[in-house]
C-alpha cells in the first residue's frame, strides 16, 4: 500500500471537506504527476482519493459540472478513481514507473478468487465392458480369479443362473445324500440300496448316468470339517 503521509508538503484527502479546496487538491496533485514522473502513481492515487470524496458530496446532476473546475472528463476521473480504490495492488516499490494506462492494465487483470473451492482433480474413469471385450483369455480369467466366486456368483442376473444350471447342472441335495450314504457305508447291502435309490432320483428327473458328473469341493479341506 502507497503511503505519502510522511511528505511534509502533502495533507490528507480524508481532513478536507469543501469542494472548492478538493478541486484545488485534484489539480494541485495532477500538476505534480505531470512534474514528477517517478512519482506519478503516488499522486494519482492521491488525487483519485480527492475524487471519491468529492463525488460522495455534489449534488445529484452536478458531478460533470464540478469535474471541469478540476479540467477532468468523467472517463478520465474514473480512472484516477479506479487507481485509488485498487492502491493495495499497485505497490509503490513495484510499479513507481508505471505510466497511467500501464496501471489500468495491471489491475484490470483478473484477480484469483480464493473464495471459490479448487476443483479435484478425478482418476479416469475405467471402462470395464471396453477393457473385456479387448482382453486377453489369460486376462480375463485373472479379472474372475481376482473377484473372487461368491461376489462373481452374487452378482450373476437372475436369467443367467438359469443358463447356468442348464449348462453346468443343477445340483441334486437328494442325489448328494444318497451317494455319500453309499459310500459311507461299511456293508454291501446298504451301499446297493443307496445306489439304487441315487438312480430313481436320476431317472425322475429324467436323467442317467451319461449326465451325472462328480464335483469335489475344496472348501471343506481349506477351512478343515466341522467337528
Amino acid at each position: 500500500m502507497l503511503d505519502t503521509s510522511s511528505r511534509a508538503n502533502f495533507k490528507p484527502t480524508a481532513e478536507i471537506d469543501d469542494l472548492d479546496a478538493l478541486a484545488k487538491e485534484v489539480s494541485k496533485h495532477l500538476q505534480a504527476s505531470a512534474a514528477a514522473a517517478q512519482n506519478f502513481l503516488e499522486h494519482a492515487i492521491a488525487a483519485g482519493d480527492a475524487l471519491i470524496r468529492a463525488k460522495a458530496q455534489v449534488k445529484h446532476g452536478d458531478w460533470l459540472k464540478w469535474l471541469k473546475s478540476c479540467d477532468l472528463s468523467a472517463d478520465t476521473a474514473e480512472r484516477y478513481m479506479k487507481l485509488a480504490r485498487h492502491r493495495d495492488e499497485l505497490n509503490s516499490a513495484r510499479v513507481r514507473n508505471l505510466s497511467l494506462s500501464a496501471a489500468l492494465k495491471l489491475i484490470a487483470k483478473p484477480q484469483p478468487d480464493n473464495s471459490k473451492p479448487k476443483k479435484v482433480k478425478r482418476a479416469p474413469s475405467f471402462d470395464a465392458l471396453a477393457w473385456w471385450s479387448s482382453a486377453s483369455p489369460e486376462a480375463r480369467s485373472r479379472f474372475i480369479h481376482g473377484v473372487g466366486l461368491k461376489p462373481l456368483l452374487a452378482a450373476i442376473p437372475p436369467s443367467w443362473q438359469r443358463e447356468a444350471e442348464q449348462a453346468i447342472g443343477p445340483v441334486s441335495s437328494r442325489a448328494t445324500t444318497l451317494l455319500k450314504l453309499a459310500l459311507s457305508t461299511n456293508t454291501d447291502g446298504e451301499a446297493i440300496a443307496a445306489l439304487a435309490a441315487v438312480k430313481r432320483v436320476l431317472a425322475a428327473g429324467r436323467y442317467d448316468l451319461h449326465d451325472v458328473e462328480i464335483r469335489l469341493n475344496n472348501q471343506n479341506r481349506r477351512f478343515g470339517r466341522a467337528a
